[in-house]
């Protein structure tokens, strides 16, 4: 299983669930697995405001791309108002 879609997997199924990361082997994980690579496909093209804050992190692009993809993705979550209300939006944040 690649890395990202069983960590996006792991993050749906304790939002939904409620469990521990520690019941996850008990659980049927393919229904997270196929959610979260939706997600994941989801989020392939970045909105313009991902793209400035991209940029913004670091206007001379030295610092590499995982500084990016995070300036990128707190972009995509911070653009939601109503998915501040239905999120712990830092949490979800400081997961990985």
């Amino acid at each position: 299983m690649k890395e990202m879609i069983e960590r996006v997997a792991k993050a749906i199924y304790l939002h939904e669930t409620g469990f521990s990361e520690d019941d996850w082997a008990m659980y049927n994980p393919a229904t997270f697995y196929a959610t979260a690579a939706v997600a994941i496909m989801a989020m392939r093209d970045p909105t313009n405001d991902m793209c400035l804050a991209a940029f913004q992190s670091d206007k001379r692009l030295k610092s590499g791309p995982a500084k990016h993809w995070r300036a990128m993705i707190d972009a995509a979550l911070a653009s939601d108002v109503a998915l501040e209300r239905w999120l712990d939006v830092d949490k979800l944040r400081n997961h990985g």
